[in-house]
């Protein structure tokens, strides 16, 4: 059989962005078995023949015998939802959506053990999280826990779920999963059964969404228009009086700094008060759909049109790998590749020439 190599540098968000590309890409060409050679270890071979990790290969190395390569790559692109961008890179056109993944036996017994033993009563499930892994993109924990406190009162048929991945001390009403689930298939398939999400724009968010769980999305550095997919079962409860949003993707590689910030003190997320978030989940529950969200994806589906339409795709493509091989020459610095790093390196830039056979 055929192979075909996908790769990328991810963070856990973009697990789930990429596996629409896949499923595309296997209804396209059913012979070929598809790898990932990636960061992070969640998903389990499903769409995926073989997962590869980066950090292993200097003691696993896989057979570089590939006749295809599908790089995803968004960074050079900040001004595109992160699908469009990965469809520039890849050459594979998909519909905006996030695709659901399978879990282990052993994953959902997991899950349920961590249920039980931080006390989660069988209640339906409202997870929420503190804290993504970008410090910009985080709500102020003191105003969080105010909305933790309306939420707990005014609702109390729900569970409160609470992850992060630094310890936090909480109220004991709340189940508290910070700092404590280290296997984010577990994490995964506990989100998987809430009823509501809540939580930063992080790769939680995006992977409650993949599982169609209705979700609040604190946004303000993003733009929710570049990472969402879908306007159904959302709500931004974002800053009534700020009109600056999205100062993160202003910048070539979309990298956060506070000097972009207009405020200069990320008064998107830090005057956005509780009472505010509540009234979005009131509307969360009644079903109302979140027009503003609409109108934002409306604007960016003008905006994408014309940006692109003076973008050769195969040209662009060409560019992003040239730029993605520098990015590789810069990995093989890196302490984890030692004794076969000179070999990987070869064997990866190689691929330039299979993609463009």
């Amino acid at each position: 059989m055929k192979k075909a190599l996908f790769l990328r540098h991810m963070a856990i968000g973009d697990l789930v962005f990429i596996l629409p590309f896949v499923q595309e890409f296997l209804k396209a060409e059913p012979s070929y078995s598809p790898e990932l050679l990636t960061d992070i270890d969640l998903f389990k071979p499903g769409l995926f023949h073989k997962i590869h990790l980066f950090r292993n290969l200097n003691s696993s190395l896989p057979e570089f015998e590939y006749e295809k390569l599908f790089l995803f790559h968004y960074e050079d692109h900040p001004n595109l939802h992160i699908q469009d961008a990965y469809s520039l890179s890849t050459g594979i056109r998909v519909q905006k959506q996030l695709l659901p993944f399978s879990f282990s036996s052993f994953s959902k017994l997991q899950a349920k053990r961590y249920l039980f033993k931080f006390g989660h009563n069988g209640k339906k499930i409202i997870s929420v999280q503190l804290e993504s892994a970008s410090e910009l993109r985080n709500y102020p924990l003191k105003k969080y826990y105010e909305f933790l406190n309306i939420l707990k009162k005014k609702h109390p048929e729900f569970s409160i779920l609470v992850f992060s991945s630094n310890p936090h001390t909480l109220d004991p009403e709340y189940v508290n999963f910070c700092g404590r689930i280290p296997d984010l298939n577990v994490l995964s398939y506990i989100l998987s059964l809430s009823s509501f999400f809540i939580g930063p724009d992080s790769g939680l968010l995006h992977i409650a969404r993949a599982f169609s769980v209705p979700s609040i999305a604190l946004f303000g550095p993003t733009l929710p228009e570049l990472r969402l997919c879908g306007t159904s079962n959302i709500r931004l409860p974002l800053h009534p009086s700020i009109d600056c949003f999205g100062c993160y993707h202003e910048q070539s590689k979309g990298k956060e700094e506070m000097h972009l910030c207009q405020k200069g003190r990320r008064a998107c997320l830090l005057d956005l008060e509780p009472e505010l978030i509540y009234k979005e989940f009131i509307k969360l529950l009644e079903g109302k759909e979140d027009l503003n969200l609409l109108e934002r994806m409306q604007r960016y589906e003008i905006y994408k049109e014309k940006y692109l339409s003076d973008k050769d795709p195969e040209e662009e493509r060409v560019r992003l790998h040239e730029l993605y091989l520098k990015r590789i020459e810069i990995f093989f610095q890196n302490k984890y590749i030692q004794s076969k790093r000179n070999r990987i390196r070869e064997e990866l830039l190689n691929l330039k020439r299979i993609i463009f056979l």
